[in-house]
């Protein structure tokens, strides 16, 4: 069955694009990414303590006066077997955003939707909307608020400081990031077990690696989970991003 979902996902993920291409005007874009890491971990709780596989698909419209339109296909597999409280895990989520960039400020608003196909792997589906915004500045200070309903519903703010140096002599071919974000939540309960307050802090710094359409994005952060649902966990992994279009 697992192989089954798995298969079906990337399907939809290879027969989405070509639907889209045929109806573009030459702003489009489409990017699959995949990712290997040593664990799930996702606003400071451990989905999933093992090695997960998760590929995605995103299509993006550019417009000259209305920013950027977005629609993708996210999921997450299991790789191998978890702890005895997540022996399994298989996740997919469907994503809508919108972008727009003035001088110095970007805004993102979107809708996500949670879905947890295995009944039994303890997770309830839930929808999500947000709305981001990034100073276009020193560290890009963002700050991203998310309210979740249909499932469990709470708050989630997240502030973040990130700042990619590119090396001269490596002509924009290697791009290094150093990121830190600081989450908290309100009305957390039963998804946290606080109510209110800071829920983790997570740190890192990625490497872009870029070759034409290719790009290879290693990673290595910590997570320091401050609810007692939590976790404190180091963590790796890497992206491989292609741009179809």
């Amino acid at each position: 069955m697992r192989l089954f979902r798995l298969l079906t996902v990337l399907v939809a993920m290879l027969t989405i694009a070509p639907v889209q291409i045929a109806h573009g005007e030459g702003k489009n874009s489409v990017v699959s990414t995949v990712d290997f890491y040593s664990d799930y971990l996702f606003r400071g709780i451990n989905f999933f303590d093992g090695l997960v596989f998760q590929p995605s698909l995103t299509f993006s419209h550019t417009t000259e006066d209305y920013g950027t339109f977005s629609a993708g296909l996210w999921s997450s597999i299991a790789a191998q077997a978890g702890s005895e409280a997540t022996p399994r895990f298989f996740e997919i989520d469907y994503i809508l955003t919108h972008n727009i960039e003035f001088d110095s400020l970007s805004i993102s608003t979107g809708h996500l939707m949670y879905t947890f196909p295995d009944d039994d792997d303890g997770f309830d589906n839930f929808n999500e909307y947000f709305i981001s915004t990034t100073w276009l500045t020193t560290l890009n200070p963002t700050f991203y608020f998310g309210h979740t309903y249909r499932g469990p519903a709470f708050e989630y703010y997240e502030l973040s400081f990130s700042e990619p140096i590119t090396p001269t002599e490596l002509d924009e071919k290697l791009t290094i990031t150093p990121y830190i974000a600081f989450g908290w939540v309100t009305s957390g309960r039963p998804y946290y077990a606080d109510d209110d307050g800071l829920a983790q802090i997570t740190g890192g710094v990625s490497f872009d690696v870029i070759a034409g359409d290719f790009t290879i994005s290693p990673s290595v952060q910590f997570t320091r989970g401050f609810d007692p649902n939590g976790s404190d966990v180091g963590w790796f992994g890497v992206r491989f991003s292609y741009n179809l279009l």
